[in-house]
């Protein structure tokens, strides 16, 4: 896993409670977790946890009693806003994110779609896996469709819509452009 973060490529797991959280430590502690080896010690400078964990709670909107808070004392949409963050501090350049909303209020999931538009923009990779069709039409720029587990369709932007997605899913074939 190091040396996959190392060189930029992160992935987000589709299940925060298994496999993207601590869920017995604090919020700093997660959102740092990711980049303690760079530090050559157990343990971040305290100052240096604490400024890392408090620009992430306020760019994400966390909603929390601060750093120290239990990350399991936050509503699901706020934890996988944590999620989010620590695989972020790595400073990735291909992110794929797997299932990002699922469970989580219609809030939390409108700050992550904005969070997700906003690290393409800056040129970040996303790379989106979700069963929500319309979450993919909305994030999307191009999607690859499996159909009995292989891919096979190729939907460019502008032929991105719910039934485009569900018909190339369910193997019928529809003209359209391919990239």
């Amino acid at each position: 896993m190091r040396e996959r973060i190392n060189r930029g490529l992160v992935y987000v797991p589709e299940d925060r409670h298994q496999h993207g959280l601590f869920s017995i430590a604090s919020l700093k502690m997660n959102i740092t977790s990711t980049i303690l080896p760079t530090f050559r010690s157990l343990f971040l400078p305290f100052k240096k946890e604490k400024a890392i964990a408090a620009q992430s709670i306020n760019s994400l909107k966390v909603v929390t009693t601060g750093p120290n808070q239990i990350i399991s004392n936050l509503s699901g949409g706020n934890q996988q806003k944590i999620v989010l963050s620590k695989y972020l501090e790595t400073g990735p350049k291909v992110i794929i994110l797997d299932e990002p909303t699922r469970g989580i209020d219609a809030g939390a999931r409108g700050d992550i779609y904005k969070m997700i538009n906003d690290l393409k923009h800056k040129g970040l990779a996303v790379i989106l896996i979700s069963s929500d069709t319309e979450e993919i039409v909305q994030l999307s720029d191009r999607v690859l469709v499996m159909h009995e587990g292989r891919m096979t369709t190729t939907i460019a932007k502008e032929d991105l819509t719910i039934d485009s997605i569900t018909s190339a899913a369910f193997g019928i074939q529809k003209e359209l452009k391919t990239l």
